[in-house]
């Protein structure tokens, strides 16, 4: 699973990294972590370096051949990657610029063994060439992987989920299977379905419920069969509003197997009998009033 944070500036992903990482602790509930898990994190601050050893042995130690976990790779090669050439893999790390030290350290932390990979920014100073690199790499990570970016269609290439900030909504975050071009269309189709289950309760639904058995204007088969419709209008309505209770989850379009698609098919192949019903119960009901 890579998880993309989306949000705007200020609404506290790179807090909830920290919580996550148990940098900070949290000021509500709790945060469970199993005790080995390996985790690896980059942030905005980043990391150290040995300014005396040069950039191949700040990545390898020394080693020739370095596992970038889908195989095994001449380290100056991987180096390569992230726009270090071999003839200027010996330099110090204290002649780095900014944006060379992020790039080394991103290298190192790609190698890392680690069941969690957390990235807040990890694109910024890269160059195309790096970028597409890092891609790759992220594709081929076995791990979990939580980013923040600005790049949005970084977050496109490479995300599988989207943990998207709500503001003024509960939860604060919601967590959505897909990219971030998703999260829109999916909070429109849940905002649907919520305005959907609102309706349930209009005077339509209500009248249903108080008509009394005994019609004056109706002949005792129209009589029977009102009854009818309104015993399976009540049936339906229950139905729908199990379905918008499933629909209305945060999780309910999580997984491919998740409930929230299920849901929304038997809601949508039911919408056209309900309609039906609907109509019927308005003819009787007008005939028996008389409108």
């Amino acid at each position: 699973m890579r998880i993309a944070l989306l949000g705007p500036n200020g609404c506290g992903k790179s807090t909830l990294l920290k919580v996550l990482l148990g940098e900070l602790e949290p000021t509500g509930g709790e945060v469970s972590r199993h005790p080995k898990l390996a985790v690896t994190a980059i942030s905005q601050g980043r990391g150290e370096l040995d300014g005396v050893r040069s950039i191949l042995d700040n990545l390898a130690d020394r080693a020739a051949v370095v596992d970038t976990g889908s195989g095994s790779m001449l380290a100056h090669v991987y180096l390569t990657r992230f726009g270090f050439p071999v003839d200027q893999q010996s330099r110090p790390a204290s002649t780095l610029s900014g944006g060379e030290r992020n790039r080394l350290l991103l290298a190192k932390a790609m190698l890392s063994p680690a069941d969690l990979l957390v990235l807040d920014e990890p694109t910024n100073d890269l160059d195309i060439p790096t970028l597409q690199n890092l891609e790759e790499a992220l594709l081929g990570f076995g791990g979990t992987l939580v980013l923040v970016s600005h790049d949005r269609f970084f977050l496109d290439q490479v995300a599988t989920h989207t943990l998207a900030w709500n503001e003024g909504g509960s939860p604060r975050w919601e967590l959505y299977e897909g990219p971030p071009s998703t999260v829109r269309s999916l909070r429109k189709a849940r905002a649907a379905v919520q305005l959907s289950a609102k309706t349930d309760t209009s005077p339509m639904a209500t009248r249903i419920e108080t008509v009394k058995l005994r019609k004056a204007g109706l002949s005792q088969k129209e009589q029977r069969r009102l009854a009818e419709v309104e015993q399976a209008l009540a049936a339906f309505h229950a139905r729908f509003a199990d379905l918008d209770a499933v629909l209305t989850d945060p999780v309910a379009f999580l997984r491919p197997d998740s409930p929230g698609h299920q849901a929304l098919k038997d809601k949508d192949s039911s919408q056209s009998e309900l309609d039906i019903l609907e109509r019927e119960w308005l003819e009787l009901e007008e005939k028996r009033t008389g409108d």
